[in-house]
């Protein structure tokens, strides 16, 4: 292959192929993750623009510095320490302030797509 391409991929990054006569590697993005005390790891959201979790929905106004974390259906019912899950972070208590597109429904409860939340050590 002699000619530069983009390809697309699911999680909205683009990888690029360099020319493979002249030894050039692919550049996937590595992914970062927030481990909690239980051994948790949520992904964090590293796009500004993700279409689930833009930064400008889920912004930080008192610039704390905590980390915009994905949250699948999967993660919802797992510790991120001995007393709380993530479930009852994620949980929306006011509906009709959350827009729709930023919810997942599972049950009969919404949960955000994101949340902003950090690591601690528990002493």
């Amino acid at each position: 292959m002699t000619n530069k391409t983009l390809i697309p991929l699911i999680l909205g990054y683009a990888l690029y192929i360099g020319d493979a006569e002249a030894g050039t590697r692919a550049r996937v993005p590595k992914k970062k993750y927030v481990t909690y005390p239980s051994g948790l790891k949520l992904e964090v959201v590293t796009n500004p623009n993700d279409k689930d979790c833009p930064q400008k929905y889920f912004r930080d106004p008192n610039n704390s510095g905590n980390k915009l974390v994905r949250v699948r259906p999967s993660d919802l019912d797992k510790k991120v320490s001995p007393h709380f899950d993530v479930g009852e972070f994620a949980l929306i208590h006011h509906q009709e302030d959350v827009p729709e597109k930023y919810k997942q429904r599972i049950g009969e409860e919404d949960y955000f797509r994101c949340i902003r939340s950090r690591s601690c050590k528990v002493p």
